[in-house]
Parts: structure tokens; C-alpha cells; sequence
């Protein structure tokens, strides 16, 4: 009996584990929000949409992604590919802007208090056989129109499932 319940916890377990929701590791400004909103795939591209509030209570004089060397945008698929930084098309803003296998560009966006923008990346060449992505990280670039600046603050998005028709 011990041995039937161990297994169904297990099972359990492991069917929790394959569901779970994208997780979101942030580690800039208090305030300063981000929400995984979707992903979906067209052809071998696939998009993951999110967004930035910034409830922080100051403007934001400019908020962009960081493509300094050792900090380029890099996602992880469960087939074990690894997609890096290669200057490809994408959107941040509504602004052209590329971050290549993973992209979207180190453009400039002003982000005043108590404002949501819409962000994406795009994700080209993947791997047809890919579910999930098991890990999405780039670095933003956030100055205040006080003048403090903040580099390298650091955005991960974990277990991205990758629908799949």
C-alpha cells in the first residue's frame, strides 16, 4: 500500500511539475513590474510576450535592454539548444529593435510612472521538437529621471511551455 500512494505522489508530482506556470525572476527596482502574458510559435519563430509597469512612483527617463558583451540575451529550450544574441528583428515598445536567436535590440524606451509597456521576443530557429523553454534571461539598462541609473539589472523567465499545434 505504502508503495501504490508513494507512486501516485510521484505521478502527481511529476504531472504538477510539467504544468507549471512560467516563473519570473526579477531583480530590478521595487516597483518597477514585469508579467509573462503568452507564447505562442509561427513557423520556426516563437514569441513570448510580456510586459513592464512602472509603478515605482518615478518616471523613467529610458529603460533598454543590455547586449554588453557577457550579458546578451540567451534562452534554453528542453532539447538542450541554447539560443544567444544575434541581431535579428523584434519588438520592445513598438519599436524595431532586435535581439537576435533571442531578439530585441538595446533601444530606448522613456517609461513614466504608472505605465505598462508591452514587450516581446522573438525566438528564431527553434527547435521544432522544443515544449518549453526552460530558461529566457536578458539584462535591462533603467535610469531615472532623477539621474540614478541602474545596469545589469537582470530578467529571467523560467518554464516557458511552447504550445504546439
Amino acid at each position: 500500500m505504502k508503495k501504490l500512494l508513494l507512486s501516485a505522489a510521484l505521478l502527481l508530482c511529476m504531472c504538477i511539475g510539467m504544468n507549471a506556470q512560467p516563473k519570473i525572476l526579477w531583480d530590478g527596482p521595487t516597483g518597477l513590474d514585469v508579467k509573462f502574458k503568452r507564447c505562442y510559435v509561427q513557423g520556426s519563430r516563437c514569441i513570448i510576450d510580456y510586459t513592464i509597469t512602472n509603478n515605482t512612483g518615478k518616471d523613467i527617463s529610458q529603460i533598454s535592454t543590455d547586449g554588453w558583451v557577457g550579458y546578451e540575451p540567451t534562452a534554453y529550450d528542453d532539447e538542450g539548444n541554447r539560443y544567444k544574441w544575434e541581431l535579428n528583428g523584434g519588438d520592445f515598445d513598438n519599436q524595431q529593435s532586435s535581439i537576435g536567436d533571442v531578439c530585441m535590440k538595446g533601444c530606448a524606451t522613456p517609461l513614466p510612472k504608472d505605465i505598462t509597456i508591452k514587450a516581446h521576443i522573438v525566438i528564431t530557429n527553434l527547435d521544432e521538437y522544443a515544449s518549453n523553454l526552460t530558461l529566457y534571461k536578458h539584462y535591462y539598462h533603467v535610469e531615472f529621471s532623477n539621474g540614478q541609473i541602474l545596469n545589469q539589472v537582470k530578467l529571467e523567465i523560467r518554464n516557458i511551455p511552447i504550445p504546439r499545434e
